[in-house]
């Protein structure tokens, strides 16, 4: 799956606690929250 830039950088953001996913834009937020989830997995869980 491909994410643009702009979710990844609000994801980097949301992991290093800078943001909540709450303040992410409406239309960006579920697939910023895909990318912090599988982020926040542990290695090879995937």
């Amino acid at each position: 799956m491909e994410f643009s830039a702009v979710k990844m950088l609000y994801a980097t953001h949301v992991i290093e606690g800078k943001r909540t996913i709450e303040s992410v834009p409406e239309m960006l937020r579920e697939d910023v929250a895909k990318i912090v989830d599988e982020a926040k997995k542990p290695e090879g869980s995937n």
